[in-house]
């Protein structure tokens, strides 16, 4: 449940959720509502004035978030770049390093990917490559 729309001005404010349901909440008075929309609204309230910069920073945290999950496709795999994988790439690189010649990878969006020792190093480094892409300013 979310808020479209507040309209009004200091100590009375006409609220319009997603949802179609439009509530008038004056202050000092205890509103006829369901509690569920009157929590929303007072975490609303509480939002910082900067309310709209707020709420693009978090839209495009979302997004990021969206699209690291979603990954890149590599050799017919879809390759996510969640902190998740990252970790897993490193216990990969070190299975290598103790001898392992062969493994799969399984990946938080569920993809598997068979690689070897041989191929882990080109992998790597393009998934270095595109994951640090998130990071840039």
């Amino acid at each position: 449940m979310k808020i479209e729309k507040v309209e009004g001005f200091k100590g009375f404010k006409k609220v319009y959720f997603e949802d179609g349901k439009v509530f008038e909440f004056v202050s000092g008075e205890v509103p006829d509502t369901d509690v569920e929309y009157f929590q929303v609204f007072k975490d609303w309230i509480k939002m910082p004035k900067n309310r709209a910069k707020v709420i693009k920073k978090l839209t495009v945290e979302q997004e990021l978030k969206k699209v690291k999950r979603e990954g890149k496709d590599f050799n017919g795999y879809q390759i996510p770049f969640t902190s998740d994988d990252a970790v897993g790439l490193l216990q990969v690189k070190s299975a290598f390093e103790l001898g392992l010649d062969k493994t799969t990878i399984h990946f938080s969006n569920g993809t598997k990917m068979p690689i070897t020792a041989e191929d882990f190093g080109d992998f790597a480094k393009w998934f270095v490559v595109e994951r640090a892409k998130f990071f840039e300013d």
